[in-house]
């Protein structure tokens, strides 16, 4: 469902399908739209799909308008309410068996004066996913109450990127590691001792199998520094275990959006570091070589005023760079939704001269 930020005055667009997977010796092999009333097990998908649009979304919009303003003006937002009605066989129809696997998605885009953020949360029911959104609108918005240049020395101090710009480095190491030329990596130990994990997608949070018809164990594509490849399909080159049927491609894929832990030695917290809050429009893209550019709202102690940089470099090269987690694990929900601690970087100084990456100021 995708609506207009509050006072927009153009309706919301909703939409809901229910899908029924029709297996083959545990493989999903086609799927055909069915009425949502002729699915009793998707009531449960149906009422909370109306209770968020009747009463969570509406205090969602205000609530956005209200807290973000005029820092962080919301331009939309996205609800995803998901599950699956499961028969006994393992395969997806409407009989019994009931909602299996309910998750709420839900994702705000706002504009700021840095540049447009996604903010982000995920859960099992609306209102706390809501709740969560709206905090962070107010937490965004504390972070753009003012600008100021970047402080003398900056490129000096060591460089702590926080949740959501840990997650974005965590995604994109995930990319790179699926890509043909990673193959050659597997069982060679190249980093810290990080450990980078892919959970089930939530579409299969509560099942035993995947679309193809393999277990859903835990993926470790990095074990404690050792890069851990998992096999793969035959058909398609997926990771085994992770394939979800695209109705509209009639096919398997891979889960979007993916589910990622990163886990890291604690490390304590510089007070003088610069901290790398919030990345401004997302994982901007790729580069030859692998390269990966983010621009992020930066700032050089909790209460001081906020600037941007630019961050480029190789995933993997960045993650050879981190010294350690400091705090604790959080969630973030932005392009994929991983969780994760902040890293602990070395300075822009340092990291230039070993060529990791190039850090500037915007």
């Amino acid at each position: 469902m995708l609506t207009p930020p509050a006072g927009a005055g153009a309706p919301a667009r909703r939409t809901a399908d229910v899908l029924r997977l029709v297996r083959e010796e545990g493989r999903v092999r086609s799927s055909a739209r069915v009425p949502p009333g002729a699915c009793p097990g998707a009531a449960r998908l149906g009422a909370a799909l109306e209770e968020a649009v009747a009463r969570h979304l509406p205090a969602l919009l205000a609530g956005l308008a209200e807290r973000g303003r005029p820092e962080a003006v919301c331009q939309s937002v996205h609800l995803t309410v998901l599950g699956r009605a499961a028969d006994g066989a393992g395969g997806v129809d409407g009989g019994a068996g009931g909602v299996v696997g309910l998750s709420v998605r839900a994702l705000a885009r706002a504009e700021t004066a840095a540049g447009p953020v996604l903010l982000g949360a995920r859960g099992a029911e609306p209102a706390p996913v809501l709740a969560r959104l709206l905090d962070g609108a107010a937490e965004l918005a504390g972070h753009l109450a003012r600008r100021e240049e970047p402080p003398h020395g900056w490129r000096r101090r060591p460089l702590l990127l926080r949740p959501p710009v840990a997650a974005a480095l965590a995604a994109g190491a995930r990319l790179a590691l699926e890509a043909p030329a990673a193959r050659g990596l597997d069982g060679r130990r190249g980093l810290p001792p990080l450990s980078l994990a892919e959970l089930p997608p939530d579409v299969h949070r509560e099942a035993a199998v995947d679309d193809a018809g393999a277990g859903l164990a835990r993926h470790l594509w990095i074990d404690r520094g050792r890069f851990a490849l998992p096999a793969r399909e035959p058909a398609g080159g997926l990771p085994v275990g992770r394939a979800v049927w695209d109705h509209d491609l009639a096919a398997l894929a891979r889960p979007a959006p993916l589910r990622l832990r990163l886990e890291s030695p604690q490390v304590a917290a510089p007070e003088e570091a610069v901290e790398l809050v919030r990345c401004l429009e997302g994982l901007r893209r790729y580069h030859p070589g692998g390269r990966m550019s983010l621009r992020c709202l930066a700032r050089a102690a909790p209460g001081h005023g906020w600037f941007a940089v630019r961050l480029g470099g190789t995933p993997l090269g960045l993650l050879r760079a981190v010294a350690g987690g400091a705090g604790a694990l959080t969630d973030t929900c932005a392009d994929q939704d991983v969780r994760s601690a902040s890293l602990l970087l070395p300075a822009a100084e340092e990291l230039e001269r070993s060529s990791r990456a190039s850090i500037s100021a915007l």
